[in-house]
């Protein structure tokens, strides 16, 4: 076929190039599509996020706090660990920018001023746990990060600086204040259990044993504790150490309270354990938390009955059982009709054994007296001398019928007395193997350990 060729060519070899075939040439431009996808999708993915756009949006309008945390949410959401480094060394020269210390001791006393200093305060913090945070998780590493390394090492210094006075000031600040403050006295509450929520005035204080400096004066306190009753008090706080203690009750709720359960047996009589703990007799109405109880029945001469019975809450329960005699309950009636009907059907079979041994030895004997009288014809046949031709065999036909006719009788006896052994002997064995469910002699004592001394009661 005839092969196509285009007349490109290639730059490095001038206009003497070789020609390049249909196939060189989309492979030339896949190839070259395919590495400007590549670039602009490298380009899209290293791009700041839109969110910085508005940072520093932030940052020209010279709100530096916001912009700090606009910086702060964007590295977040950043992948590389350089590029979070960034974002946070933006946010810290953000702080930086709204945090300059000029203040005084005196303009501390001004309510409008010491607003303004304990945010600056704050914000100084701050931007030392983000310079922390960039050494911690060495966000800088690298060769690559030696500019940010620097950069967190200069802002550093200077937060470092600007946090000592702060909070150099802050302390002077705190200490001359509270020697003017006036003196209240403090009070300590505890509570039994401990661990009670402490409302004073509807506002939380914490749990018990708690101690607190409250002015003079009358509160309302609350106790709150799950599965407890609130308690509520009226407290006077006019003297110092003061100690108030607090019992709490516990709530009864509605899954906790005693459920009534009525027990009934047929016969009446029997004495009702209760998960070990004797309750009374039967007929028997008694109150029990919810929850799964072992319940055991006892009556002298009856089977001792056990269930595992579950009680809900709100909900009485009536129970109604019949109890068995010993040796006559369902289960044992049943194992003894079929123990008497396996006996007699031994019985029925030895019997029919015995027929069938008692007709083989008929046939036996049968057989002998054929034999016999076979015989017998056998020999007046060989010692015969005056019978005729005829009379011979007359008497050899007797005997060979006599013969077969004991053989016969031989046959059947010895089936006979086999099977009749083999039927028999099988129906004793079954016989003697079948054992009937006793009738026990029922006593009206019960046995000591059968019914235990009544306990504690639950």
């Amino acid at each position: 076929m005839h092969r196509m060729f285009l007349s490109f060519s290639s730059p490095s070899r001038g206009e003497t190039g070789l020609p390049m075939t249909v196939n060189q040439c989309l492979l030339r431009l896949f190839v070259h599509f395919g590495f400007v996808a590549i670039f602009v999708l490298l380009a899209f993915a290293w791009s700041p996020p839109a969110a910085a756009n508005t940072c520093f949006s932030h940052y020209k309008s010279k709100r530096y706090a916001r912009a700090a945390r606009c910086f702060q949410r964007t590295a977040k959401r950043r992948g590389n660990k350089l590029y979070r480094a960034t974002d946070l060394l933006r946010a810290v020269q953000s702080y930086l920018k709204v945090t300059s210390f000029g203040y005084r001791y005196r303009d501390l006393r001004s309510r409008r001023k010491r607003k303004g200093f304990i945010a600056k305060r704050s914000w100084t913090r701050q931007a030392y746990y983000l310079l922390r945070r960039i050494q911690r998780k060495k966000m800088c590493a690298g060769p690559v990060g030696r500019r940010c390394r620097t950069k967190t090492a200069a802002y550093l210094h200077v937060v470092k600086k600007r946090k000592r006075l702060y909070d150099r000031l802050w302390s002077q600040y705190r200490r001359r204040n509270k020697s003017q403050r006036p003196q209240h006295p403090s009070i300590s509450i505890t509570s039994n259990p401990v661990g009670a929520r402490l409302l004073i005035n509807n506002d939380y204080k914490g749990t018990t044993p708690l101690k607190l400096t409250l002015p003079r004066g009358t509160y309302s306190l609350r106790l709150m504790m799950p599965g407890y009753q609130p308690k509520i008090e009226a407290l006077v706080v006019e003297q110092s150490n003061q100690p108030l203690h607090f019992e709490m009750i516990r709530a009864v709720s509605p899954a906790n309270r005693a459920v009534s359960l009525g027990i009934q047996t047929q016969p009446s009589g029997a004495i009702v354990m209760i998960n070990g703990v004797r309750k009374g007799t039967t007929p028997l109405n008694v109150t029990l938390p919810p929850g799964p109880k072992r319940l055991s029945l006892l009556k002298p001469c009856y089977i001792t009955k056990q269930r595992i019975i579950t009680l809900k809450a709100q909900t009485p329960l009536s129970l109604n059982f019949t109890l068995f005699e010993k040796g006559n309950d369902p289960q044992t009636r049943q194992k003894r009709k079929a123990a008497e009907l396996q006996k007699t059907i031994a019985l029925g079979t030895i019997i029919v054994g015995g027929a069938l041994f008692a007709v083989g030895g008929g046939f036996a004997i049968a057989s002998l007296s054929n034999h016999s009288t076979a015989a017998g014809k056998y020999d007046e046949y060989k010692t015969c001398t005056t019978c005729s031709q005829l009379q011979l065999n007359d008497l050899y036909g007797e005997f060979l019928d006599l013969n077969s006719t004991g053989n016969l009788y031989g046959h059947v006896s010895i089936i006979g007395l086999v099977a009749g052994g083999v039927i028999a002997g099988t129906g004793a064995f079954i016989f003697l193997i079948t054992k009937t469910p006793p009738r026990p002699k029922c006593t009206t004592t019960p046995p000591a350990q059968a019914l235990p001394s009544v306990g504690r009661r639950e």
